[in-house]
Formats: C-alpha cells, sequence, structure tokens
C-alpha cells in the first residue's frame, strides 16, 4: 500500500549539470552501493545487478558504500514491527531503505516491477518477463510502501514457486529450508510451517495412532461409545485429556525451542469429523453454553470446546516464548462462532471460506444465501480481528480442474477482509497449476500487498505480461469465463460433477475455446505460444471433464445406460492424458466400466480379494480390526421408482453379518448428516455360516426410495463389519 508518493522537483540544480533534474538514468560512474553484511542485503544487490543489466544493459558493480551515485541499498534492524521500505530516486541516486533486510529485498522487487518493468507472472522460468530497454528514464519521486494485509500466504512447495512468491512479495509460507538458503537477515520475516507439514491440519501428525492408540486409546474421540483412532481424514483427538493437552502443548514448545526462528506452529484438528463424545467433552460443551447443532452437516457445533483446548495448550506453551503463534481452523463443524470462549493471544484463527461459502460471487453480494451466511460468520469472528486470518480456497483439489473463473470475486473479497481489519491471509494453493489458475495467483499477490489495486487493471497487466501480442484475446478467455458463470445465475461450491454443467454449456465452453484460438494465431514468440498452450491444455482438460460430467449427470438423473457409454468414453480420455489428475481418472475407469456392465458402483469397500475361487470385496474400507468409520455402499439408477425390486447377492457365509440398507432421505448422507436408510426386507436364503457362497434375495418397496434422486445408495455395513461380496444385481420384482 502506498503511503505517500511526491515528485521531487530539483529547481536549484546548477545550469550545467548535464543530468535531467526529473529523471534518474543509468550512467558509466554509477554503482550499487551495499554496506549490510547479512545474506539477504547482498542477495538484494545481486538481484539489482543481474536485472539492471538485463533490462538497461549497465553492468553496475557492487560496493559496500552508503553514498554515491547509483542504487544505494540500506537496511535496518526492525524485528516485529511490521513491514515498510521507501524507494527515493534523485537524479543520480536511487536509494532503497528497508526497515529490515528482508522488506530491502521487497523495496528491490518493486523498483524493479515498478520502474524497469520487471514481471514475475508464474513460478516457472517461462513465467518470467523482463523487457530489454537501452535507455531507462526513471521520474523522480519517493515513496513509502507497508502492506495492506501483513501476513499473505501460500502453500509453497517447489522452489520456483518460493522465487515467484518472494519477488512478488509474499512472506510465507516456504519450506524452512527456502528460507535458511537465503541466510541470515530474515529476522522472522518469512514464514515456514514445520518440515512433516503440509497444511494447517496437525492433531494425525502431534498425537498419531500408530504411537498411542494400543496404549492410550483414552487419547482419541469416542464415538458412539468407542474410542476412535485419528487420521488426517477422519477422527479427532480427546481435547479434555490432560496428557492429550499436554502432548500438543509440549510439541508446540519443542519446536519453537529448537528453532527459535520459526514463528508459527499449527495445533488444528483433523479434516472432517469425528468429534469425541466422551463425558467429559459433553460436560464441557454444556459449561460453554450448551450443545448446538450446526444444521449444515446435522454435527454438533464444537467451536468453544476448540477454543478451549487451543488456549490451554498456548497457555503452557507459549510461556516466556513472544511471537509465536498457534494455528486452529474456523471450518465446518466449527465455523459458528463462540458463545463464550475467545482466543486468547498467541492463537491464531484461521477462518476457512468452505461452507458456507459459494465461488460465484462475491461475499459481499446480498444475493447469495450461502455467502450472506459466511458473512455474518465473519462479521462475529471480526471482534477479534489481531487474532483472525483468512483461509481462502485459491486452488480447490475437490473441483478436478474445471474451469473456475473467481478472479474478480476473490479480489473482491480480500478488499472486504481489509476493511474488516484481518490481518492475514492463507492461499490454499501451492502456485503450481499456472494454467489453469495463473492470473489468480499474482493477482491475489498485488491485492493483498495494495488493496486499492484495480482488478481489472491487474489482469490486463498480467495478460499483456504473459501474453504479450495475443493479450486481448486472452483477456477475453479469462473474461468469458467468469461471464458464463455469472450469467447461469448458479452458485457452486465443491461439487464439480453435478454444479459443473450448471455453470458452462458448450457455447461458453466454444467462446472460451476461440479466444485461445486467435491466442494462439497471433503469437509471434516460442515463449508466448507456449504459455497458450499451456493455458489450453488446462482448459481442455477442465472442458473434458465437463464432457464426463454432463454425460454422467444425465445418466443418474434418467438412467439412459448411452450416456453412461459417453461418460466412460471422456473418462477414458481424460486418463489418457497423464498427470495426477489423468491418474486418478485411469484410477477410475474399472468401477465406471463396472457401473456400465452391471449397472452398479461401489463405494468403500476394501481391496480386491479372493475366497472360494471367487473375485470379491469386503465391506471394510479402512481394514479389518482397526476400530475406523467406513460405510460400503452400492450406487444405482432405478428409473421406475414405483414398483418394488430386488436386490440379489452372493455372499461369503462366514460374514460376520448382512442387513442392507436404502437411503430413502438424503441422498446418501449418512445417519448424523439427516439421512433417512431404510432396512430391506429378506425374502430368500440366509447366510450359512460356512465357507461357501450363500445367496441372498432383499425386497426394495418403492416407498422406500429416495424420491429426489434418480440413483439410489444401499448400504451394506460401516465400521469393522466384515462381510465379503462377490455379486450385486437389482432386478425389478415380478408382479
Amino acid at each position: 500500500m502506498r503511503i505517500m508518493l511526491a515528485t521531487l522537483v530539483a529547481a536549484g540544480l546548477a545550469a550545467n549539470c548535464t543530468a535531467n533534474p526529473l529523471h534518474f538514468q543509468f550512467a558509466d560512474d554509477m554503482q550499487i552501493g551495499c554496506p549490510g553484511d547479512t545474506d539477504v542485503e547482498r542477495l538484494a544487490a545481486r538481484e539489482v545487478q543481474k536485472y539492471v543489466s538485463l533490462v538497461a544493459g549497465a553492468e553496475l558493480p557492487i560496493v559496500a558504500a552508503a553514498e554515491g551515485p547509483g542504487i544505494v541499498l540500506v537496511a535496518g534492524d526492525a524485528d516485529g514491527v511490521g513491514e515498510l521500505y521507501s524507494i527515493d530516486i534523485s537524479a543520480r541516486r536511487v536509494r532503497i531503505r528497508g526497515n529490515c533486510p528482508v522488506t530491502l529485498l521487497f523495496g528491490v522487487y518493486d523498483f524493479l516491477e515498478t520502474h524497469l518493468g520487471c514481471r514475475w507472472l508464474a513460478g516457472d522460468e517461462v513465467g518470467e518477463q523482463i523487457p530489454r530497454r537501452l535507455r531507462v528514464r526513471i521520474p523522480t519521486s519517493t515513496r513509502v510502501e507497508r502492506p495492506s494485509m501483513p501476513v499473505r500466504t501460500f502453500f509453497l512447495r517447489r522452489e520456483p514457486e518460493m522465487w515467484w512468491a518472494l519477488r512478488n512479495r509474499l512472506n510465507g509460507f516456504y519450506t524452512r529450508e527456502f528460507v535458511e538458503s537465503l541466510g541470515t537477515g530474515t529476522r522472522r520475516s518469512l514464514l515456514y510451517l514445520p518440515a512433516d507439514q503440509g497444511g494447517i491440519h496437525a492433531w494425525y501428525r502431534i498425537v498419531p495412532a500408530q504411537k498411542y492408540f494400543d496404549k492410550h486409546p483414552e487419547y482419541f474421540a469416542m464415538i458412539d461409545g468407542k474410542r476412535t483412532p485419528g487420521s488426517l481424514r477422519s477422527g479427532q483427538i480427546c481435547t479434555t485429556n490432560p496428557d492429550v493437552i499436554r502432548i500438543v502443548a509440549d510439541a508446540a514448545r519443542a519446536y519453537f525451542e529448537q528453532d527459535p526462528a520459526a514463528r508459527v506452529f499449527s495445533i488444528a484438528p483433523n479434516d472432517g469429523y469425528g468429534w469425541c463424545e466422551c463425558e467429559s467433552c459433553r460436560a464441557l460443551d454444556e459449561q460453554l453454553g450448551g450443545a448446538r447443532n450446526w444444521a449444515a452437516r446435522n454435527q454438533p457445533i464444537v467451536t468453544d470446546r476448540l477454543l478451549y483446548f487451543a488456549n490451554q495448550v498456548a497457555e503452557r506453551a507459549l510461556d516466556g516464548l513472544p511471537n509465536r503463534e498457534l494455528f486452529i481452523f474456523a471450518y465446518v463443524n466449527y465455523v459458528v462462532p463462540p458463545q463464550v470462549v475467545k482466543p486468547r493471544e498467541g492463537v491464531t484463527v484461521w477462518l476457512c471460506h468452505y461452507r458456507p461459502a459459494c465461488y460465484a460471487h462475491a461475499i459481499s453480494d446480498p444475493d447469495c444465501p450461502e455467502n450472506a451466511l459466511f458473512l455474518q460468520h465473519l462479521r462475529t469472528w471480526g471482534q477479534w480481528p489481531e487474532r483472525m486470518g483468512i483461509y481462502a480456497y485459491t486452488d480447490k483439489s475437490m473441483w478436478e480442474g474445471l474451469p473456475r473463473p473467481i478472479v474478480r470475486s476473490m479480489m473482491a473479497d480480500i478488499e472486504l477482509f481489509d476493511a474488516a481489519g484481518i490481518p492475514r491471509y492463507v492461499a490454499q494453493s501451492a502456485a503450481s497449476n499456472w494454467g489453469q489458475m495463473g492470473a489468480l495467483y499474482w493477482a491475489t499477490t498485488k491485492k493483498l500487498w495494495d488493496t486499492g489495486a484495480d482488478v481489472e487493471r491487474l489482469l490486463h497487466r498480467w495478460c499483456a505480461g504473459m501474453f504479450a501480442e495475443s493479450a486481448q484475446p486472452m483477456w477475453r478467455f479469462v473474461s468469458v469465463l467468469e461471464k458464463a458463470v455469472a450469467d447461469s445465475g448458479e452458485h457452486f461450491n465443491a461439487s464439480p460433477t453435478v454444479e459443473g454443467p450448471k455453470l458452462f454449456s458448450a457455447r461458453d465452453l466454444d467462446e472460451a475455446r476461440e479466444c485461445l484460438r486467435q491466442a494462439a494465431a497471433l503469437a509471434a514468440s516460442e515463449k508466448v505460444s507456449q504459455r497458450i498452450e499451456t493455458t489450453r491444455r488446462a482448459f481442455e482438460y477442465g472442458a473434458g471433464y465437463l464432457d464426463f460430467a454432463h454425460a454422467y449427470a444425465a445418466w443418474n438423473a434418467a438412467g439412459e445406460r448411452k450416456q453412461l457409454q459417453k461418460a466412460l468414453e471422456a473418462a477414458r480420455a481424460l486418463a489418457g492424458q497423464g498427470g495426477r489428475r489423468g491418474r486418478d481418472f485411469k484410477d477410475r475407469l474399472p468401477s465406471l466400466e463396472r457401473e456400465l456392465a452391471t449397472g452398479l458402483v461401489w463405494v468403500g469397500f476394501g481391496k480386491e480379494e479372493t475366497k472360494g475361487g471367487r473375485r470379491c470385496f469386503n465391506s471394510d474400507e479402512t481394514g479389518l480390526g482397526d476400530g475406523a468409520a467406513g460405510w460400503a455402499t452400492f450406487e444405482t439408477v432405478i428409473k421406475d421408482r414405483t414398483a418394488p425390486h430386488l436386490l440379489i447377492a452372493t455372499v461369503w457365509g462366514k460374514s460376520g453379518s448382512f442387513s442392507p440398507v436404502v437411503c430413502s432421505k438424503g441422498q446418501g448422507a449418512g445417519y448424523s448428516s439427516g439421512g433417512v436408510w431404510t432396512r430391506l426386507r429378506l425374502i430368500e436364503g440366509d447366510l450359512s455360516g460356512k465357507e461357501q457362497w450363500d445367496r441372498l434375495v432383499f425386497r426394495i418397496e418403492p416407498e422406500w426410495l429416495d424420491p429426489e434422486s434418480a440413483k439410489q445408495r444401499i448400504g451394506f455395513g460401516g465400521g469393522d463389519s466384515q462381510t465379503w461380496i462377490a455379486d450385486v444385481a437389482i432386478e425389478r420384482a415380478a408382479e
């Protein structure tokens, strides 16, 4: 954020001075003065030397001087007082001063970008734009800069994206190794997470079930009267257990003591649900305002419980350790603001725009119900802005590579967060998928630094930098997709197969494809052609997924097998594209092929086995005897929901039990999320208890089916249920 800008007019210069008093120009006697001795200051000097040479052809020596003609770099010794740098440009000297070595480096990148035209538009080398100009004339001026958002972070993993982030003035989350590679002088200015922590979910890592569950099951959540081990994707710890509080606090304190430069550590829950129902946890809920229910998923609201736990951990972990932060989330059934507890000093709450959420609209849009509810949460959490951060879904893995045109809405959201006084922002992204999301990545870095930056100007600047002579059709490409979403009138969050076909028509995709064709025809350099091709490949994957989604949605709605055949063909094409998403579809092909052959989808079963000479699957997806929750189901389209049907299953005789149920309400939702499941009536056969395959027939009455969906879900067991199934068929019952 620019806080001062003034043109300096040197009216008193001698008449015979050869320098233009209104402009700085490079000259033969100029140098880079760098009196500081930290590694970061020396890096700043080398970066100036490198890019000045590339842009202006001037070879400036680096000297340990605080004065002289040329560019002078000065770093202060501030620690923990915020980022601040100044750029003073006179006729013969550019002085860049940072309040610490890292802000000096940020000031250097600002100067190179603003005054020499350098751009770091994407993480890969292909994303660097360096103009070649023989003559550089920079207007004299003085300005002081500080960021609108003090904490500006992505989850960076690869070195190219880390350099991209540094040059665009992000201060985290880097890896510790990258920060250390910059040398001394970081002074806690750059944020990083522990090496074994890929994200903010942390309980599975601090209290691993593999280490503790056998001897201390009481450390883990009690669910339906049974202790259940936690993992990254499911199950939590018992937050009222004093030993658990001690283990988490000691882990945080040990981390900070072993690495005095570290500033942040996560003590956030695992993903998913599975919260403890023990007597102590329930009693605490009552003490902290009483039990509440999160209607979105029929889950208990545990916000006060989580904050109470985090405050206890912070009290033990941070005593005598100032300027450290422990991270938790406000997410799913703890996104609802607390009733009683507030976060204490040292506890940072990352408010997730996940659910309630809509990405088709800005959060401030009054006509978007999901975002209106999120805005209510934001305003209440905003009572403690100094303790808050925003967790933004810049990339969303669940969106399966579909076009996600959200630049304008997310930039409006950043303005909203800044107005609310929230100082922290993390983009859930490694900034590596620039072919699909590059404009959003780059615009986010600029908007976090200066929330007053104009989004249209940013988009035009990004397109011009990346695509040069092809900029105009590429700007239209970005805008066509955003307009398609706006014109659809739809909302979207995280259901690509359901929501995607509603957002983008074939006509929208053809219009976007035409923009790419025009851009490719105008490209005059290999670099621009390469950038357009990378964008095209990302787009065509998304378009291919939409082909799959359109066909699969039609199959689910009406049971037309030709639509399922079309979906399978689209999936095969996607599987052949390679990469992670290609592998995902390759793994999905057997299920789709089986669905086409049998009309059934097997969900939540264990790996394939052989019993009695037949291929079969066990109903315990998570493993025998591990106690983890699981739910094995079949999905099938029943076109005529007015007639009774038969479920015919071939089941191993020594299975523990076999009592299938059909989802009568909730489209597959579990009991805890409001789903209604009706037990089927056995009309033929029974389990023999012998090592043989038994044929069982159940009757499904039409009134038991879910009237909201053609595709029906039939459940076969959960938890540690041990049922082996070889074949299943659904047939219409004889009259």
